[in-house]
């Protein structure tokens, strides 16, 4: 059985999501968490791009990025879903928060739905990315 995870973006922490996936399989903090830490690395959200900005490296807003996400992740059928947006209660083990805001830098926290522990996922920490990896 796999690790099963929420991803939500929104604009502000306590906003309904902007979007909402799910994932079925390597949820956990080593697994997706770090995909989507090395995903939103060193990346930046712009209202309007110029010529010099760059695929997969800028993205144009919330929308842009989350079309971006679906593209990224999604290889085969199953394992990626989008969902309706708030989504919760899908058997998730953790349920990652990625904010996304202009001119700002993209930030994922994590919410370990087990333990009932929330921390901010970045490069400069390992934050328990080798908590609960799947077996």
């Amino acid at each position: 059985m796999g690790t099963r995870a929420i991803i939500a973006v929104k604009e502000n922490e306590n906003d309904k999501d902007f979007a909402t996936f799910y994932r079925q399989y390597d949820g956990y903090p080593k697994g997706l968490g770090k995909e989507l830490l090395k995903y939103i690395q060193n990346k930046k959200v712009v209202n309007g791009f110029t010529s010099g900005d760059k695929f997969h490296e800028t993205f144009n807003g919330i929308g842009d990025f989350c079309a971006s996400l679906v593209a990224y992740f999604k290889k085969d059928i199953g394992n990626f879903y989008i969902e309706k947006t708030d989504t919760r209660n899908s058997g998730e083990e953790y349920i990652y928060t990625i904010i996304i805001k202009e001119g700002e830098p993209i930030k994922l926290i994590c919410y370990d739905v087990y333990q009932n522990e929330t921390f901010e996922m970045t490069t400069s920490e390992n934050n328990k990315e080798d908590k609960n990896e799947d077996n």
